[in-house]
Formats: C-alpha cells, sequence, structure tokens
C-alpha cells in the first residue's frame, strides 16, 4: 500500500526544482518543465571561468549536453567576475563555485557563488564566503565534492598551501564555510578529486605527490584515511566519477612536465590502474559527468596553450581511449567543472529506461509559444518566443530557421516545433526543427517534405505532423517525428485543392479550414486512418482566407483573414464537429496573413497584415474560459511580421504528461526523496500561563482550530512542566515553548517542542537555552528559531542575548547570535522569513517603545533599531504575517486595547494604530495564519483576577474593525504564550522527505457496482485523473454484484459498503476493499457492517470510513440515522457504530475533508438538510449545518458528493415525489458551513443516481440517470466552478446507483508526483515470497510446475503458480528485483532460459534468451546483484570436459538476448550451489564430473565480471559438497547446509561477507534438518531461498525425496531451524529464487 508516512523539509525553489527535473508534477494539470523525474535528471555538465591565457580571466559558464555530447557547448551565467583556479561542487540543485583569482584585478577570491540549474541563464548569486584563515580567506586550486547536504572544499592556496578542509551547507548557503575537524595528510593544492555521495577521493597535488587520501562524508571531523597511490604523481588534474569508480586526467609532474596520463582508482578496493591516455598533455583541465560517461575540458599544453576541447571517456569501456566532444564556446585554463550528477548522484535518477513505459506519467514540454520566418517586409529566419507565464514581455529571439522564408508551415510534439517549406525566392521542401530544450541554437534540417510547397497548413499530435494543401494541390503530407531524418509521407488528401488555409485540431484529428479560393470549409484529417481522405466538418461561420488557427483538446479557434482583414474568431466544438463554428472573440484588430499558437488555457494570435494596410507585431490573447470577451492585447513580437509560422508543445491539446516508466515509488534502493508539496497545519497552540490565587502555573497547552475558531479549544498534550513567562514559536512541523518561570519562582532555560502532528502527546524536551531566564520573546525562520532578551529577576541581570536554536539539530546547545541593541525584557516578537522583530518591553525597568531588527541573513550582527510602537508598551503579544506585524498593547495597569501595526515594508516608520481588541489586557499569547492573528488570554482590569479565556482574531485584510472574539480558550489565565506552523509568514508549502520504496499516491478515481440494463454489476471502472478525456477502463471487480452501495476509502484503498445484491435479492452489509496499487484483483471482503442498508452514503479521512444512514429492514421504521465507522487499520473487524445523524436517511450522499463528515439529502423530504460529522468526536450525534441550495420545492435524493479540504459538492438529484432530476451543484464552504450552500455549476446535464470523488483541483461526477442510464463523467473545475461542469471520458458502461472512491479525494495530501499505476514491486509484495521451480521425482519424472511460498504464513503448502515452458530438474534458479529465471536440464537439454514474472505468477513463464556456452545441468546455480544474473559451472552432455567451468551473464534489462559467457570458475565442476550479495557472487562445492567433491568457495566480483572468479574460502570439510548443497543467505551472510551420511542431521557453514570467511555453525545441525531420514541416508539436490531474516531449504533427499520445507532464523543461527509448511509433492533438484534472496532491496 502506499506508504502513510509524512515529514515535513526546507523549502526549495521552485525554479530550481524545475530545472534540476526534481519538481514533480502534482494533481490539477499542473505544468513543469522537463526533465522528466522519472529519469535521469538535468543531463548537462557545467564548466565554469578559467584563464584564456597565461594572464586574461573569463566570467562565462558553458553548459555541455550529456544527451547530445557532440554539440557546442551552449554559454550560460555568467559568474560575477572572472576568475581562475575555483572550485566547483553541486547540490540537488544549484552549483556552487567558490574562491579563484582574478588574474586581470590580481586579486584573491574568498566569495561563493551560485547558479541554479532551473535558471542557468542569469548571473551567479552571491552567497556565504570560504572561512576566514591566516595569511588570507581566499581559496585557490582546491578541491571539491558534494555529499546530498554537503560541498566540501579540501587543501588550496593563497598565500601558503593548506591541509585544512571546510563544509558548505547547502541549506544555509549564505552563511560562511565551516572547518570540519579533519586535515588532509599535508598540505597540498592543485589535486584531482572524485568520489560518489559517501566519500571525496582526492589524488595527488602540488608539488606532484602519488598519495590518494579519503574523506569520508558521515565522519568529516576526521582526518583523511590513505587509499593507495597515483602511478604518476602529478597535479592540476580534473577529476570525474561513475559513483564505483574515480578517473584522474593530465595534470603535470613535480618538474612540471605536462602529462596526458588517464589512471583510474576503484572504490571498493583502491585498486589503481593506467588507462589510454588523452590526445593531448593538458594540465589545468576539469571533469564531470553522470554515472555513465566522463567529460574533460579545458586546461593547456606546457605553453600555456589554452584549450577548448571536451573529451569524453566511456566508463563502461573506459580501456578505449577518449573520444573528441564538444568543444566549449572558449579556451579555458584553472577551469572548473560540476554537474547535478557528478561523483555517480543517482539520488535523483530514480527509474531506469528499462522500465516499463506508458505513455502519459513524465511531464513534459515547455510554457513558451514560438513564431518562425515571415516577411517584415525583406523575409527573415527569425524564431520569436513568447512566455506564457509573462506574456506581456516583447517575445524574446531564439533559433534561428536553418534559412530565411515566408509562406512556411509550423506545428510540434513536446519537444521540438517543425517547419516546412515556404518561400525564400521560390518553394522549397526544408523542414527545420527547433528543439524547445535547446532554442538559441539554430534551428536543425529534417524531412524534407516530398516536393517544394508553400502556403500550408500544419497540425499534429504527438507522434506525427500534418502538412496539408499547396496552391491548386490536395495533398497531404505526415512527418514522422521519430523518424524526421526521413522524406515526408503523403497520406490521404483533402476533399478539394486550397492554399492559404489554417490549422488546428487534439490528439486524434486535425480540422483544415478556410482557405483557397476564400472559403468556409472544414476537413477533418483522423490520424488513425490517414490515408483516407479528410471528411468534410463544420464549416466556419464566413468564408475567409489567410487566417490563423490554434486550440486545445475540446475547442479549436480559427481567427482572422485577409483580405478583408477580418478580426472574426469562430470556434469549432470537436465534440460536435459537424455544427457551424460558432463566433468568439473577437481579435483586438483585423488582421490575416498572420500565425497562432497557445496552450491549454490560452490561443496567442500574433502579428500579421492589419487593414492600414501594414504589418504589426501585437500579440491577442484569446481566454478559452471567456472566449466570447475580446482578445486582449500581449507582449509584441520583436517585428512586425507577416507570412510566418507557430508552434508549441502545450497547442493542439498535447498531453502534458509524455512517455515513461511506470513509478514503482518515489524512491528506489539509493534513498529518500524529497517532493514538493503542502506542509503544516491549520491550528495554534496556547500554552503555560497562570491564574491567581496564587497564580497557579500550568503546563496546559489549548489547540485552535482556524477552520472553527468559534468552537472551544482543545487541551493537547502539556508541556513538561508548569510554566509562565516563556516564549513560543517554531516551523512548520513543531513548536518551541522555551524557558520561563516555575514556582516557586524558579526560572528556565527548557525547550519544549510540541509536535503538530503528534499534538495529543506531552511535549518533549530539547534544546537548552543558553541562560536560565524568562519574560523573553521569539520568533523564526522554516529553519531557525530565535530567542531573545529576558531576565532572572525584577532587579536583573537583564539580558540582549540571542540564542538559535537549529531545528534540524534540536536537542544541540543553542547558538548565540545578535544581540539586541539593548538589553530587554517583557517584550514581543514576530516576522517573516527575512527578518524578525523585537519590540517595546522593559529595559532595565524603564518601559519603551523601541523596534530592533533581526536581519536572519545575518544573524550574527546586532540587531538594528527600526521604527517604536505608538507609545511604550511591555507584557504584551505579537504576531503578523509576510507584510505585517501585529503588536497588541500590554502593560498594566491601565491597558488598553491599541494594535499596533508594523509595515515591513517601510519599517522606519512608527507602527500605525489598528483594531482594537475586544478588551485592553496584558500577559497575552499570540499567533496566526496568513489571513488572521488570534490573541488569546491575558489580564485586564476590567477582568477577575483569574485572567481570561477571550480570544481576540484580527482580520489582516481588514484591520481597523475591533476584533471579534473566538475560542474560548480551555482555562482563564495571563502569561502564556502561542505557536503555529502558519504563523510569521511560514510557508505553506514545502519539500517532504520520503524513503525508500514510498509509493506515490495514485492519481486515480474508481467507480464501482451500480446497475446497468440489465441488472446489477460488480466491475469497477477506472479514470486516470492525468488523461480524464479518455473512456475509464475496466480494472477488478467487487466482490459482489449490487447497486445502492455507497464508497469512501483513504490514500491506498476504497471501501465499498452495503447496497442491494439482485442475484439474491437482498440488502447486503458486505464491505468490498479495492486495493488502488493492484487494481485488476476482486476486491477482498473486509468488516462487515453490523447492519444490512442500502440507499446510504460514505466519506471519511484517511484513518476512517464512516457508511452513514440508508434503508435497512434491521431499523424501525425502515431508515436508519445509525453512522458506522470503518478502522482502516483493522479492517477485518465488525464495523462499529457512532455518533447518530440529527435522524434517519435514506437515498443519500457524503463528503468532507480530513476533520468532518458531510451529509446531505433525503427521501422524501428535508433533502437539502446537512449533517456534520465531528471525526475528532465521532460518538457524538451530528451536528445540523447547512442547508444545500435548492429551488422549491425541497426534494432531493440520490445526488453524488465530493469536495477538496476546503469545499464539498453536491450533484445532481433524482427525486420521486415528483419526479424529478436535476443538474445544480451546491457548495458547501467548510470554514463557513452555518450558511446555505452557494449554487454552482451545474452538471452536463440533469441526471440522479451518480456518484462522485476528485482529487484537490477537480471533482467527477459520473454515471447516473434521467432516467436512461448514461456513462458520461463530468468534470467539476473547483477554481472555476460557477462554470457549467465539462464532460469529459466516458465509463465503461451507462450504469447508475454505483459508488465511487480516490486516494486524493477528502482533501488528503498526496504523495508525490501523479501517477497512475505501480510498476511490480509495488503493486505486487514480490519480496514476501519465494518460488521452487521444476524438480524431478523418481521414478515419476520431471516437473514443470512453479511453487510459491509466502514468507509472512510461511506454515502452509506451498501454492502453484504458473508453469515452465517444460519439465526442468537440475536448474538453476537467480533472481531480479521483479523476476525470476531458471534454466538447464530439462526434457531436451537445451539451453534455453525461463522467466518468470513475480506481478503475475499464475501464467506460464515466458521463454528469454539461451546461454551462450550451451547446456549448464548441474549448474552452481546463479548469483546476481540489481542488474544482471549469473549462471556457474555445470555439466554439459557430449562436452569435453562434460563438467564446466563457464560464467554465462543474463541481462534483466535485455533478458532476450543471448547470455554470453564472460568468466571462468577456478576449475571445471557441477552440482554445489551458490550464494551473493549485490557486489560480489559465491560459487560453493561441486565437483568435476568424475572426481571427488571439493570444498572452495569461488568468489566473482560483478563490478569487474569479465574478470575470472578466484578461490577466497573454503567449506570445514569436502564431504559431500556436491549434489548434498543448499546455499541462500541476504547481504551479509550466505548459509550452506550440507547433507551427507557422516552427520546424522547434516551441518550447516555460514560465510561472512565482511570477510569471506566461511565457518561451522555447529549447534544448527538440529533433526528439522533431515526428518524422516536416518544417518545412511542423505537430503540430495535441496534446494534454498530467503529473504533478509530467514532462509527456507526444500525438498532434496535420496533414495526417497521429502517435500518438508526447514526455516533457519538469521538472527539466531545457533538454534534449531524450524519446520515449516512443505512443498505441493515430494521433490530434489528443482530450482529456488526469490526477489528478497541475497540482499536484494526488501
Amino acid at each position: 500500500m502506499a506508504a502513510t508516512n509524512r515529514g515535513i523539509f526546507a523549502l526549495l525553489d521552485v525554479r530550481e526544482r524545475q530545472g534540476a527535473g526534481t519538481w514533480p508534477t502534482f494533481i490539477g494539470g499542473d505544468v513543469w518543465l522537463t526533465p522528466s523525474p522519472f529519469h535521469v535528471t538535468h543531463p548537462f555538465g557545467y564548466f565554469t571561468g578559467g584563464g584564456a591565457g597565461p594572464a586574461p580571466t573569463r566570467s562565462s559558464v558553458d553548459r555541455i549536453s550529456y544527451v547530445n555530447a557532440t554539440v557546442d557547448a551552449s554559454p550560460r551565467g555568467p559568474l560575477t567576475g572572472e576568475i581562475r583556479g575555483h572550485t566547483s561542487v553541486s547540490s540537488n540543485s544549484s552549483i556552487y563555485v567558490a574562491g579563484g583569482y582574478d588574474s586581470n584585478a590580481n586579486n584573491f577570491i574568498s566569495g561563493i557563488q551560485r547558479i541554479s540549474y532551473g535558471n542557468d541563464t542569469v548571473q551567479a548569486t552571491p552567497k556565504g564566503n570560504v572561512i576566514n584563515t591566516s595569511p588570507t580567506s581566499s581559496l585557490f586550486k582546491a578541491g571539491g565534492g558534494s555529499s546530498d547536504t554537503n560541498g566540501y572544499f579540501v587543501g588550496g592556496s593563497a598565500g601558503g598551501v593548506r591541509s585544512f578542509i571546510q563544509r558548505l551547507d547547502f541549506s544555509n548557503d549564505t552563511a560562511n564555510t565551516v572547518f570540519t575537524g579533519a586535515l588532509l595528510a599535508s598540505a597540498t593544492d592543485g589535486m584531482g578529486t572524485a568520489g560518489n555521495r559517501d566519500g571525496l577521493y582526492i589524488a595527488g597535488g602540488d608539488p606532484g605527490i602519488v598519495n590518494i587520501q579519503h574523506l569520508d562524508y558521515a565522519n568529516d571531523s576526521t582526518n583523511t584515511s590513505p587509499k593507495g597511490s597515483l602511478n604518476t604523481g602529478r597535479k592540476m588534474m580534473g577529476g570525474s566519477s561513475s559513483g564505483s569508480f574515480g578517473y584522474f586526467f593530465g595534470g603535470s609532474t613535480s618538474s612540471d612536465t605536462t602529462s596526458a596520463v588517464v589512471e583510474r582508482i576503484q572504490f571498493s578496493n583502491n585498486t589503481v590502474s593506467p588507462l589510454p591516455s588523452l590526445p593531448v598533455v593538458n594540465k589545468g583541465n576539469a571533469a564531470t559527468g553522470d554515472s555513465n560517461y566522463g567529460f574533460i575540458g579545458g586546461g593547456a599544453n606546457a605553453s600555456l596553450a589554452n584549450y577548448s576541447t571536451v573529451y569524453r571517456i566511456d566508463y563502461a569501456n573506459d580501456g578505449v581511449a577518449v573520444s573528441p566532444k564538444g568543444p566549449l564556446t572558449h579556451p579555458r585554463y584553472e577551469t572548473s567543472a560540476t554537474s547535478i550528477q557528478d561523483d555517480g548522484n543517482t539520488s535523483l535518477a530514480l527509474f531506469s529506461a528499462t522500465d516499463s513505459g506508458r505513455p502519459d506519467v513524465v511531464p513534459q514540454g515547455t510554457d513558451f509559444g514560438y513564431f518562425a520566418g515571415g516577411r517584415i517586409p525583406s523575409t527573415i529566419a527569425t524564431v520569436d518566443r513568447i512566455d506564457y507565464s509573462n506574456d506581456t514581455a516583447t517575445a524574446s529571439t531564439k533559433g534561428p530557421l536553418s534559412s530565411a522564408r515566408y509562406n512556411l508551415a509550423g506545428t510540434g510534439n513536446a519537444s521540438f516545433g517543425y517547419f516546412a517549406g515556404g518561400n525564400p525566392s521560390s518553394p522549397v521542401s526544408t523542414i527545420d526543427r527547433v528543439d524547445y530544450f535547446n532554442d538559441t541554437a539554430q534551428a536543425s534540417p529534417k524531412g524534407p517534405l516530398s516536393d517544394v510547397r508553400t502556403g500550408m497548413a500544419a497540425v499534429g499530435n504527438s507522434n506525427f505532423g500534418y502538412f496539408a494543401a499547396h496552391a491548386v494541390s490536395r495533398i497531404v503530407e505526415r512527418v514522422d517525428y521519430s523518424n524526421d531524418t526521413a522524406e515526408a509521407l503523403v497520406r490521404g488528401p483533402l476533399p478539394v485543392p486550397g492554399y492559404f488555409r489554417a490549422a488546428t485540431g487534439n490528439a486524434d484529428f486535425g480540422y483544415v479550414g478556410g482557405g483557397g479560393l476564400i472559403s468556409s470549409r472544414v476537413d477533418r484529417i483522423d490520424y488513425s486512418n490517414d490515408t483516407a481522405d479528410a471528411s468534410p466538418k463544420g464549416p466556419l461561420s464566413q468564408a475567409r482566407s489567410s487566417l490563423a488557427a490554434t486550440g486545445n483538446s475540446s475547442f479549436g479557434y480559427f481567427g482572422g483573414a485577409y483580405p478583408g482583414p477580418h478580426s472574426t474568431v469562430d470556434r469549432i466544438d470537436y465534440s460536435n464537429d459537424t455544427a457551424m463554428a460558432s463566433p468568439k472573440g473577437p481579435l483586438s484588430i483585423a488582421r490575416g496573413q498572420f500565425a497562432a499558437t497557445g496552450n491549454a488555457n490560452f490561443g496567442y494570435f500574433g502579428a500579421g497584415f492589419d487593414d492600414n494596410p501594414t504589418r504589426v507585431s501585437r500579440v491577442d490573447r484569446i481566454d478559452y474560459s471567456n472566449d466570447t470577451a475580446d482578445a486582449s492585447p500581449k507582449g509584441p513580437l520583436n517585428n512586425n511580421v507577416m507570412n510566418h509560422a507557430a508552434s508549441s508543445s502545450r497547442a493542439n491539446g498535447m498531453p502534458l504528461r509524455g512517455p515513461g516508466a511506470l513509478m514503482s515509488g518515489l524512491s528506489t534502493i539509493f534513498g529518500t526523496v524529497s517532493v514538493f508539496g503542502p506542509q503544516g497545519t491549520d491550528f495554534g497552540y496556547f500554552s503555560g500561563g497562570g491564574f491567581t490565587p496564587g497564580f497557579t502555573t500550568v503546563s496546559t497547552v489549548d489547540r485552535i482550530d482556524y477552520s472553527n475558531d468559534t468552537a472551544d479549544a482543545s487541551p493537547k498534550g502539556p508541556l513538561t512542566a508548569v510554566t509562565t513567562y516563556h516564549s513560543a514559536t517554531g516551523n512548520a512541523s513543531r513548536g518551541y515553548h522555551a524557558a520561563g518561570q516555575a514556582p516557586p519562582p524558579t526560572n528556565s532555560s527548557k525547550v519544549d517542542r510540541i509536535d503538530y502532528s503528534n499534538d495529543t502527546a506531552d511535549a518533549s524536551p530539547r534544546g537548552p537555552l543558553s541562560i536560565i531566564k524568562y519574560s523573553l520573546a521569539a520568533t523564526s525562520t522554516q529553519s531557525f528559531g530565535y530567542f531573545a532578551g529576558g531576565t532572572q529577576g525584577n532587579s536583573g541581570p537583564f539580558f540582549s542575548t540571542i540564542d538559535r536554536i537549529d531545528y534540524s539539530n534540536d536537542s544541540a546547545a543553542t547558538s548565540p547570535k545578535g544581540p539586541l541593541s539593548s538589553v530587554r525584557d517583557s517584550h514581543a516578537a514576530a516576522g517573516n522569513q527575512s527578518f524578525g522583530y523585537f519590540t517595546a518591553g522593559d529595559v532595565e525597568s524603564p518601559t519603551v517603545s523601541s523596534t530592533d531588527r533581526l536581519d536572519y541573513s545575518n544573524d550574527t550582527v546586532t540587531a538594528s533599531p527600526k521604527g517604536p510602537l505608538i507609545a511604550t508598551n511591555s507584557n504584551h503579544a505579537a504576531t503578523g504575517n509576510a507584510d505585517f506585524g501585529y503588536h497588541c498593547t500590554g502593560s498594566w495597569p491601565g491597558s488598553d486595547a491599541t494594535v499596533n501595526r508594523i509595515d515591513y515594508s517601510n519599517d522606519t516608520a512608527t507602527a500605525l494604530p489598528r483594531g482594537p481588541l475586544s478588551i485592553g489586557r496584558f500577559g497575552m499569547g499570540a499567533t496566526g495564519n496568513t489571513r488572521f492573528g488570534y490573541f488569546g488570554g491575558g489580564k485586564a482590569d476590567t477582568i477577575g483576577a483569574n485572567g481570561t479565556t477571550i480570544v481576540d482574531r484580527i482580520d489582516y485584510s481588514n484591520d481597523t474593525p475591533t476584533t471579534p472574539t473566538k475560542g474560548p480558550l480551555s482555562i482563564a489565565r495571563r502569561q502564556l504564550r502561542a505557536s503555529s506552523s502558519r504563523a510569521n509568514a511560514m510557508p505553506t508549502t514545502g519539500t517532504v522527505n520520503y524513503a525508500a520504496g514510498t509509493a506515490a499516491t495514485p492519481n486515480t478515481a474508481y467507480f464501482g457496482g451500480g446497475t446497468e440494463n440489465p441488472g446489477g454489476v460488480a466491475k469497477v471502472d477506472r479514470i486516470d485523473y492525468s488523461n480524464d478525456t479518455a473512456d475509464a477502463s475496466p480494472r477488478g471487480s467487487l466482490s459482489l454484484a449490487r447497486y445502492h452501495l455507497a464508497a469512501t476509502g483513504n490514500d491506498s484503498f476504497g471501501y465499498y459498503g452495503g447496497g442491494f445484491s439482485p442475484s439474491t435479492s437482498a440488502i447486503v452489509s458486505t464491505v468490498d476493499r479495492i486495493s488502488y496499487l493492484n487494481d485488476t484483483a476482486t476486491a477482498s471482503p473486509r468488516g462487515p457492517l453490523s447492519i444490512i442498508k442500502h440507499q446510504l452514503a460514505a466519506a471519511g479521512n484517511n484513518s476512517f470510513g464512516y457508511f452513514i444512514g440508508g434503508a435497512s429492514p434491521a431499523a424501525s421504521p425502515g431508515i436508519t440515522s445509525t453512522v458506522h465507522r470503518i478502522d482502516y487499520a483493522t479492517d477485518n473487524a465488525d464495523i462499529s457504530p457512532k455518533g447518530n445523524l440529527t435522524g434517519p436517511r435514506e437515498r443519500t450522499t457524503a463528503t468532507g475533508n480530513q476533520r468532518f463528515g458531510y451529509v446531505g439529502g433525503n427521501h422524501p423530504f428535508n433533502g437539502s438538510k446537512v449533517d456534520r460529522i465531528d471525526y475528532a468526536n465521532d460518538t457524538a450525534q451530528a451536528s445540523p449545518k447547512g442547508p444545500l441550495y435548492i429551488a422549491s420545492p425541497h426534494f432531493l435524493s440520490f445526488m453524488a458528493a465530493t469536495g477538496n479540504a476546503d469545499f464539498g459538492y453536491f450533484g445532481g438529484n433524482s427525486s420521486t415525489f415528483p419526479p424529478n432530476y436535476r443538474s445544480t451543484i451546491s457548495r458547501i464552504d467548510y470554514a463557513n458551513d452555518t450558511v446555505t450552500a452557494s449554487e454552482r455549476g451545474p452538471l452536463s446535464a440533469s441526471k440522479g443516481g451518480l456518484a462522485a470523488t476528485g482529487n484537490s483541483s477537480f471533482g467527477y461526477f459520473g454515471g447516473g440517470e434521467s432516467p436512461s442510464k448514461v456513462s458520461i463523467v463530468d468534470r467539476v473545475d473547483y477554481s472555476n466552478d460557477t462554470v457549467d461542469a465539462s464532460p469529459k471520458g466516458t465509463l465503461t458502461a451507462n450504469k447508475s446507483f454505483l459508488g465511487a472512491s480516490s486516494g486524493r479525494a477528502y482533501g488528503f495530501v498526496p504523495i508525490g508526483p501523479s501517477v497512475v499505476e505501480n510498476v511490480t514491486v509495488q503493486n505486487f509484495p514480490v519480496t514476501v515470497f519465494g518460488y521452487y521451480m521444476g524438480g524431478t521425482f523418481y521414478p515419476t519424472g520431471a516437473f514443470d510446475t512453479v511453487q510459491r511460498i509466502n514468507y509472512t504464513n510461511d506454515t502452509v503448502t506451498f501454492a502453484e503458480k504458473g508453469s515452465l515452458t517444460a519439465t526442468r530438474y537440475h536448474n538453476f534458479g537467480v533472481s531480479s528485483t521483479t523476476h525470476g529465471y531458471t534454466g538447464s536440464r530439462g526434457a531436451n537439454n537445451n539451453s534455453t532460459v525461463d522467466r518468470i514474472d513475480y506481478s503475475n505468477d499464475t501464467v506460464a513463464a515466458t521463454p528469454v534468451g539461451n546461454l551462450a556456452s550451451g547446456y549448464h545441468g548441474y549448474s552452481l546455480g546463479g548469483v546476481g546483484n540489481l542488474s544482471y544474473g549469473y549462471v556457474g559451472g555445470g555439466f554439459h552432455m557430449g562436452g569435453s570436459p562434460p563438467s564446466i567451468s563457464t560464467i554465462s551473464r543474463i541481462d534483466y534489462s535485455n533478458d532476450t538476448a543471448t547470455a554470453p559467457a564472460i568468466a571462468t570458475l577456478s576449475n571445471f565442476r557441477m552440482y554445489g550451489d551458490s550464494a551473493s550479495n549485490l557486489n560480489y557472487g559465491y560459487f560453493i562445492g561441486g565437483r568435476p564430473q568424475g572426481s571427488p567433491p571439493v570444498n572452495t568457495v569461488d568468489r566473482f566480483d560483478f563490478s569487474s565480471d569479465t574478470t575470472n572468479a578466484s578461490p577466497h574460502t573454503q567449506l570445514s570439510n569436502n564431504n559431500n559438497t556436491d549434489e548434498n548443497l543448499a546455499a541462500t543467505g541476504n547481504g551479509n551472510f550466505a548459509y550452506i547446509y550440507q547433507s551427507y551420511p557422516a552427520y546424522t542431521n547434516g551441518a550447516l557453514h555460514k560465510i561472512d561477507y565482511s570477510n569471506d570467511t566461511a565457518s561451522p555453525v555447529p549447534t544448527a545441525q538440529a533433526s528439522n534438518f533431515n526428518p524422516a531420514q536416518g544417518p545412511s541416508s542423505s537430503r540430495a539436490h535441496i534446494r534454498a531461498t530467503g529473504n533478509n531474516n530467514f532462509g527456507y531449504f526444500a525438498g532434496g533427499g535420496t533414495p526417497a525425496p521429502i517435500s518438508n520445507v526447514v526455516r533457519l532464523d538469521y538472527a539466531n543461527d545457533t538454534t534449531a531451524a524450524v519446520e515449516k509448511g512443505s512443498l505441493m509433492r515430494p521433490a530434489y533438484g528443482g530450482g529456488m529464487t526469490s526477489a528478497a534472496e541475497h540482499g536484494l532491496p526488501q
């Protein structure tokens, strides 16, 4: 199931995440830039700065493409200044360039600058500095490397060489670097560096040393350790890494001889190997790369002649010389290079190209439109780009085309624009391709067309472009985007000739309109049958020519015309394309001979020839959602141009997502992945304080619900101790309540942390602060909390100290910052994410009005005085948002109610009066969100000694009226404090880290059950939100056909309950559970409900589902008000009744958010009445809310409802008194749910008996009847919910009275990128199963059976699954994470390999590639890692010798190919067995044919798999180490069972992979290993597999095989193995495998 773990982490810059390819596309149709987060991210390397000769330096940055490495580098950046000898490192979003030397200014540099991958064309941004050291604070010729969180700068020089190591914190990059405490073995500079995400290898250095050192990032305060030596000592060399190997290129020796040497270090064993040299000697070069290739660029020869060449080394074939690529834009010496994929960074390369693909999961395209060519009046090749997100700006010049021309035509797909034909002076057949992701480069010639053409129209979809009509021609030509260098193919013609037509379309059809001899005709090209003639549609509303067209997936817009000219815009409705086009618009000016393109929301008509007549540059934008309005002028093109063409990756209904991998989760074995999403909670927390008599101090924490702030505050987990006069602040996930005073009085430095996600628990102690004190104030950023000032008593001492808590390490002591400009206590603080404001208070007794501002970006300097409050003040409270701080008057006696507002944009001015509060008081607590501030508690002159429970709310948008009271608090008190995840402009969105294997929330909706014509159905339909115009796809089914059911669910499962079963003519209590990640399976029965019922409703949150009301013969008078709750964590239990509705209901429906459920509809009366269920108090009776919107009469039943976190939508109606179907939609505002719901929508038609679900952006209402049953699905756009719902795809049949659910409804916060399906590792729990394949039973013969053991229920008999392609025995078994492989010794003694698909293991195995070395019967088994399986040894019938030593390799990514023989064992042998971890395979025992057994264990290195296996250890004896062995293990150990007559129960051995030693495990020689057999027998041909925790040993035995299975507990391997289930039948010699064995990811 999809994991429910959530964690809130630091906010990252969106543009950086987009460019880095790590920004996921969430629900709601958001579109982000590629590259995709599903594949290798941001495939570029960057070379920065460097010399242009002995003196000058450069500031430019070159970007090289890993995908298209032969093209010239493209200029990016630049840096902030001209530098060389600098160092570059990379985070997952940015490049950091540190230090260097500016030879023009003769100046060493100490600054660090940052280039964002997402915006790499702008100048680098200055960040922190390298640390100050004597004699200089600069950095020159240092080495560099990166972990996932930090950059490291090692050694270097500038006034002397250094040995220290500095660390840059990527999450706090405005701060200076810090010493890690580690040192190099010796001070040096000019070293080469290469590493992985765990550590850095530092090679050579001045004056040409040979040492290689290693820095361990996880232990970076420890000195570097030696890791071998270079063969040739060098300095000034470049370094790169594949993740497993480091490479060092060129440099110069101690005698300053420039070198071309290339050397490689293997990280696993520190072996250094020479490789073929560079083509030229080269020093001062730099290198970077990804996990497949390294790129070496720049440098100089011995005469300092600089190079611009880029060389590429193929890591997989590094014995071959480097190949020239590039080049860079300029020669560069002492340059630096880096990449997001440097040092083998695979943490963001989540999925390989071998994963299964589907058409709509990867975000694709860019948010730009391109206008190319034309006449001004001269013919031009210019390409202008308009930015849809900033469309008022002048278009930017890109391109150009390969040649100037006009009367051309343009279309394209998500990646490229294609501009074809036209006239330079006479017609041409040229097709130019514009790369949307490298659009500054000249367009590249493709095609060509089959003939010269001009005046065409163009349209297309994701796969093909169609260029139609020319002069008197009817011809349509098709360009295949996947083979765009081929000549275009002629397809089906248009019905009549024509030219100067326009075209647009969607994914299925292209529409060519107007043109010719001034025509109104529209012809439709069917892409699925494009050899046929186009069919007449339309027509346009008037005849015209020289027009332009664009559109989205639903409509096409044809605008303008010439002669005339015209401004008319016609809209073609693709769903009704035989009707005449309807006039829309118009354009802002009449014109023709122009071009148009657009995206899903807007059409852009650019330039052209107007009625003056003159050429224009104006761009008009049509708003598709309001297309009757005049088009609005936007930013112009660069030229007054006509007869041009346009394209965009967003036009013609281009899918927002393209082909890519199915997600198995957000992350794989590489570790956690951060994705962007909502963060924080909508609550405020008021803590501590006291009341009289005796000023009783409390530890109470009250929580105010911002969405329901009139309700009483609810007590939550207390502080660790009673406290008052303390301070409070926090970030999006936690509140920090610090210091203060407790009786008798005692001051404190403690810090209590409130976890907002678990706020019923006691606060946990953190910190402490540096000083015990009270009456301090606090404010916060997302990363740090600042606690300032305070006192230890009325007479002091008083403090100006500021303590900073690092939220990422909050158990550590705070660090001193600031200080304030003077000591102060009894003050207040608020701020935004840039500054904190500390106001007024007491300064050693006098009360002041002054304000101190703390600059978070420079928090070590003294806070700066800013504008004062209106008057002196103390014991007051403060909160605010991003723009203003609100500081309320305190000071007692005589407290007034004034509110001071500080304008952060003008903070030197005196605060302005606002408010006032409902009553003046002192000692309040304050917090809030982005809209409101809440001031709670306190004491006033007019209120008794206990203080007050009052909570005042300030509306930031209307802050001058007297504040209304909310709350109240649970107890009256003063000197309390407050925090919230919404205060101080805390970001409401941020990054969330998910652990390896976390599944994304399915981006789907499910419609299940219902009634068709005739009868009830059990089938379940699935809608894909990312492709909702497509028809629903059939998935699994419910366990029982029924209708009048209800559905709800969480983010992993849908629950369908109750209903009427037509097959039994009975009302049922059945609850079926659908797994969204395995949705083709039949739903599994859960529950059931405690009573049978139908015509009920359902809603819920992520923990519980509620089945509500309904008709039931068990109720009196046949209708129930009962609410039944299902606990998703224990959903097999009976579903318990909770609090009732306010009255019985049937034919009802429900929706809600994570806190409340809303129930509407009833039969026959009171259908508009709404009941609200409080999930936090669900035993109480529901409370009346609403009502729904409806015109009289008030009959509402059989509606459908869905919603998001803020609103609920109730749509449709099917009442019977009188018969009435409605299309009305009522919207409930959850924040104001006592008022009548507002009218929205409506649906596309009147209907009832429908079902609804949705995500955070859209609601989907599917099926229903009116009275005929329908299959249409209507989509309600929550952001524009007053317009008609738009019909989308259809269900698989017309049906009504069904149920619907989704993992993204009810305001769920979804996990990660929107996906529909999950690959086998997630939609099927493959690691909980083991497989026994084939085997034999003498004399019956061999089997082709595949049997499966379930590790979670291992006491039962193996279950029969699919079959092999033939009977097999003495066969090997080896496994990838998704498939099992077996082969050898079958009916025909062939070399075929069978593959079992773990996700579909009931079907027959698939034959894949053969073993190249022929027959491997009686092999030593199979070993492998994530990419390859290896089969070693065996018996080759007819071979000489008959036993073989070959090791064959199966490539899991290409397993239909013949598996080559790549290496050998140390000798010829057969039988035995094998085990492995992810690094090495171990081939154990066996014997040569006709010779005694051996006890040798050969180790085979997967990272060097063409090297033969070699003996590494041996078993303690060689008795029966052939067919009597069985081996399995986990990532740390191998376990080998050895059965032979000398031991009654056999023996067990263990190989420790950490030292490759085999040792016996004598006490595990338990009788269970050899049941039912005496000392004279053996369990020959036993087989084994397992998971990380247990090994399972199955079958075997001669003379009589057995079916027994025993389990060995690895964690307790000295105790007896335990007998478990059994095979289906006695067998020996089969193959065993599992996706969980040998350390594969669990």
